[in-house]
C-alpha cells in the first residue's frame, strides 16, 4: 500500500513536488518530483522512475483528488514531450508566473516596492509552437517498418508517436517524409541515433538524421526575424536555462549566429559584450564578425571577477576593418558567429550585445 502524497506546487520542468511521509517506506522523508501531477492533488499510487541520493522522480498512476484545472492531454506521449498538457492554458500561464516569483525567492532577491511579477504574456498559441524537435526511430516488428518515436520519461523505452501537437506542422510533416523514405529503401532504425529538425517562422525546415558512430552532419542554417531582431542558428544548436539564466549553445562543429544592428551608424568604439559561465570550462569556439575572426575563446575553470554562480562577461573591441565598410562608412548590421571547435561543444552564450561608446559604460 502506498501512502497518499499531496502535491504542493510545480517546479520549472512541469513536475509536482511532494515529500514521502510514510515512515515504513525506505524513502521516508525524501522529496519526490512527480510527473502527471498538479498542485493540490492527492496521489494514491505512483511509479518511481529515478532514484537519486537526496530525491526521487516518479510518475503518477492514480489520483484520489483531481485538480479542477486538470484537462485531458492532447497526445498519448505528453509525458515525454509536454507535461504541461494536463492543465488548462490559463492555469499553465499562472503557474509559470508563480515559478518566476519562486525563482526570485530562492535567489533571495526582493523586488523593488511597487514592482510585481505580471501575468505571463504569450501570442495565444497553445499548440504547434515548438520550432525544434528531436525524434527517436522505432522499429515496429509487427508492421516491419520504422516509425517516429519519443523516449519514455526516465527510461530508454521508445514510444511510437500516434499524435504530436507541440511542434510546428512543417516539422512533423518533414520528419514523416524522411521516415517514409527510409522505409521505401528498407533501411534499419538501429543505424540512426536520432532525427533532429528545426523550423523558422516562415515554415522552412532544416536538419536530418544523425547516424550512430558517425560525425554529426552540418545542415543549412535558418534565419528568423523575432521582435525586430534577426536570429540565425544551426540545427546543431540548442537553448536552455541554467542557474536562472537563459543560454544557447551548440554541439561540436556547430555554431550560433546572430545579426546585431547598428541603428545609430556608429563607426568608432564598437565592441561586443558576451556573457559566459565557468561551468563550460574547456569548451572552445571561434568568434567572428562578418566572417573576420575577432577572438579564439576557451572557457577557463576560474575567472577573476566572475560572480558566485560562475558567470563572467567579456568585451571584444571591433577593429576598424570590421566596424566600417571599405569606404569608411558605417555598417548598419553585423553578423556575429560563434563557431564551436570540432572537439568540444560551443560555450553557452548567456548574453550578447553590440556596445557603442554611449552604452559601454
Amino acid at each position: 500500500t502506498v501512502m497518499k502524497l499531496t502535491v504542493k506546487q510545480l517546479v520549472p520542468g512541469g513536475q509536482g513536488i511532494s515529500k514521502i511521509s510514510d515512515k515504513k517506506s525506505p524513502h521516508f522523508g525524501q522529496v519526490i518530483f512527480l510527473w502527471n501531477a498538479l498542485p493540490g492533488e492527492a496521489v494514491s499510487d505512483y511509479q518511481i522512475a529515478t532514484k537519486k541520493s537526496n530525491y526521487l522522480e516518479g510518475i503518477v498512476t492514480k489520483l484520489d483528488t483531481r485538480s479542477p484545472h486538470r484537462v485531458k492531454s492532447s497526445d498519448p506521449c505528453f509525458l515525454s514531450t509536454s507535461p504541461w498538457q494536463i492543465m488548462d492554458f490559463a492555469y499553465e500561464l499562472e503557474q509559470k508566473r508563480l515559478l518566476v516569483a519562486e525563482s526570485f525567492r530562492q535567489a533571495k532577491l526582493t523586488l523593488p516596492e511597487g514592482i510585481e511579477i505580471e501575468p505571463t504574456i504569450t501570442d495565444g498559441t497553445e499548440w504547434h509552437y515548438r520550432n525544434k524537435m528531436e525524434y527517436a526511430l522505432y522499429w515496429d516488428n509487427y508492421a516491419e517498418k520504422i516509425k517516429l518515436a519519443f523516449h519514455g520519461r526516465g527510461t530508454h523505452r521508445k514510444i511510437p508517436i500516434i499524435t504530436s501537437s507541440i511542434e510546428r506542422p512543417e516539422i512533423l510533416a518533414k520528419a514523416q517524409a524522411i521516415i517514409d523514405e527510409l522505409n521505401k529503401n528498407h533501411d534499419e532504425a538501429r543505424k540512426y541515433q536520432s532525427l533532429l529538425l528545426r523550423a523558422n517562422q516562415r515554415g522552412e525546415v532544416s536538419g536530418g538524421l544523425y547516424g550512430n558512430h558517425h560525425p554529426h552532419p552540418t545542415f543549412p542554417a535558418l534565419t528568423d526575424i523575432i521582435l525586430g531582431h534577426e536570429y540565425t542558428y544551426s540545427s546543431d544548436s540548442s537553448k536552455g536555462n541554467f542557474r536562472n539564466e537563459s543560454y544557447r549553445d551548440a554541439r561540436a562543429g556547430g555554431h550560433i549566429q546572430y545579426t546585431l544592428f547598428n541603428n545609430k551608424g556608429v563607426t568608432e568604439g564598437l565592441s561586443l559584450f558576451c556573457r559566459f559561465i565557468t561551468t563550460d570550462r574547456g569548451r572552445k569556439a571561434t568568434l567572428t564578425v562578418d566572417g573576420e575572426t575577432i577572438a579564439q575563446i576557451e572557457i577557463p575553470a576560474r575567472v577573476e571577477g566572475a560572480d558566485r554562480n560562475g558567470f563572467f562577461n567579456l568585451e571584444f573591441p571591433l577593429p576598424p576593418s570590421v566596424a566600417t565598410r571599405a569606404a569608411g562608412t558605417a555598417k548598419s548590421r553585423f553578423v556575429v558567429k560563434l563557431q564551436a571547435s570540432a572537439e568540444t561543444m560551443c560555450p553557452g552564450i548567456y548574453y550578447l550585445r553590440l556596445l557603442t561608446p554611449d552604452t559601454s559604460n
